[in-house]
């Protein structure tokens, strides 16, 4: 029953973050009763399969990291869903819909789908070059994902006339210290996949399914900032596709985490 579980938990949090997010975009105040319950029905499946897999119960194989990953998702999950409903925190759910369900579909990956082989000897140099860029990159889109969380929080709340005493920086502020951000990290980002690719293309390992997210994650990236360049693309949706591409890059670095 775990798999299974996982499988669910991961396709109600996705179907929980388009109900959300639709709404986010969209300025709509009304109460987002289908994604409150979807998100929390996600969460209870993803929370059977956190205790299937405790108890060993046709899950014997799991290894203890992904189980501590699994377990902090469900927490953070449920402190979405507080957020949410009881803190009246609209972006909350979200965001959080959003993490744990790339979180709960790389360990479905990680568990399904056999690790690679370690690296020759020759290419250890690409290998630490690789990490460390991808890496640097990757620390300098996790500001970015806050301050586009914060700015799309702060939209909605404009727009929609919501009162806060939340005292944060102009949207002004938030949104150029984001994209500053995003223009720094995203040449390092570039740099560690290119890497990752000749050290893939050398060992022959095949297409691995971080291989995959880090991929998403990249072509997000550049989309966006050649809307932002071509077109001087801004607010809420470009703020979006930003929390996203950081999911799928965030799904990259926890599948080379626990391999």
């Amino acid at each position: 029953m775990f798999v299974p579980l996982l499988i669910a938990a991961s396709i109600g949090f996705l179907v929980a973050t388009f109900l959300y997010v639709s709404r986010i975009v969209r300025n709509d105040v009304a109460i987002p009763r289908a994604g409150h319950v979807v998100m929390a029905v996600a969460t209870v499946v993803l929370g059977a399969a956190t205790v299937a897999g405790l108890l060993g119960e046709g899950a014997s194989h799991v290894p203890t990291g992904p189980m501590i990953v699994l377990l902090c998702a469900f927490v953070v999950a449920v402190l979405g869903i507080v957020g949410q409903l009881v803190a009246k925190v609209a972006i909350a759910g979200p965001v959080t819909a959003v993490v744990v369900g790339v979180v709960t579909f790389a360990i479905l990956l990680k568990l399904e789908v056999a690790a690679p082989m370690g690296p020759p000897v020759g290419l250890r140099t690409v290998t630490i070059l690789h990490i460390s860029a991808t890496i640097l990159g990757f620390l300098l889109f996790t500001p970015n994902f806050g301050l586009s969380v914060l700015f799309a929080g702060q939209v909605y709340r404009l727009k929609t006339k919501q009162l806060s005493n939340a005292r944060l920086p102009s949207l002004l502020t938030l949104e150029s210290h984001a994209w500053r951000l995003l223009f720094i990290g995203f040449p390092l980002y570039t740099v560690g996949i290119l890497l990752g690719a000749v050290w893939a293309d050398t060992v022959a390992t095949g297409v691995q399914p971080r291989q995959v997210f880090a991929g998403l994650s990249w072509v997000l990236y550049a989309l966006t900032i050649y809307r932002r360049l071509v077109t001087g693309w801004r607010g809420t949706r470009a703020a979006v596709t930003l929390i996203f591409a950081y999911t799928l890059s965030l799904g990259a670095v926890l599948l080379y985490s626990l391999r």
